[in-house]
């Protein structure tokens, strides 16, 4: 590592310093970068969790029709795009927009199991429901 001294006023001065880096150094680096998006998305969304899983349960809410979707995950799919869009729209959000993938992707971790049962339990009703009309007849 070598340092120089670039300038000095007073008693404040600039060093730049080089690092020797091989690549494979470089590669972890990168790696560590990268992967560290992943957790700050985490993060950042301790604290708004429940702010969007309201959003989710509101979505969930006006969705009650199975045959809207194709199928579990055409239904966890969506509701997780509707809410992100309006999660993002909040203010003090803003900053989000362009991470509206790895917020997806945190959604679906986080949320899509449990979407996947509360469509299943709505689909398992309206199919009890139309079994019991079946009997009515």
């Amino acid at each position: 590592m070598n340092r120089q001294v670039i300038m000095r006023r007073g008693t404040k001065k600039i060093i730049i310093m080089k690092i020797k880096v091989t690549e494979s150094e470089l590669v972890n680096i990168i790696k560590r970068i990268v992967e560290s998006d992943d957790d700050d998305i985490r993060s950042r969304m301790k604290r708004r969790h429940g702010a969007l899983l309201s959003i989710i349960q509101d979505e969930v809410a006006q969705e009650s029709n199975p045959d809207n979707f194709g199928d579990e995950f055409e239904f966890a799919d969506n509701i997780l795009s509707w809410s992100i869009d309006k999660f993002i729209s909040q203010p003090g959000n803003e900053w989000l927009e362009d991470r509206h993938d790895d917020l997806l992707d945190y959604a679906k971790e986080e949320f899509g199991e449990e979407l996947f049962e509360v469509y299943r339990d709505i689909a398992h009703e309206d199919y009890e429901d139309d079994e019991d009309e079946d009997f009515d007849m």
